[in-house]
């Protein structure tokens, strides 16, 4: 299910479009070649985590988690703003 952030929570997978599903999957995909490379490099490692060499493995994560590029990847898109009395 897709639940967007909004109230009420409800499942809004019927509502994607090929261009959304698409956006969805290169974004899975990429989050995907990053774990991919933490997990090749943890396993060159001996696969063993040692505090002493690497105090921070959350660092490695940072990609993952860093800000959007949505309104440059997208540089038109429409906001609604329906108001009801």
């Amino acid at each position: 299910p897709i639940i967007p952030p909004a109230y009420p929570a409800m499942n809004s997978t019927l509502s994607v479009s090929r261009q959304t599903l698409q956006i969805f999957h290169e974004e899975f995909c990429r989050g995907h070649d990053i774990v991919d490379k933490l997990w090749k490099n943890h396993q060159k490692r001996g696969g063993n985590y040692d505090p002493q060499k690497d105090p921070n493995p959350s660092k490695d994560f940072s990609q993952l988690f860093e800000p959007s590029d949505f309104f440059i990847a997208y540089p038109y898109y429409m906001s609604l703003c329906i108001v009801a009395p």
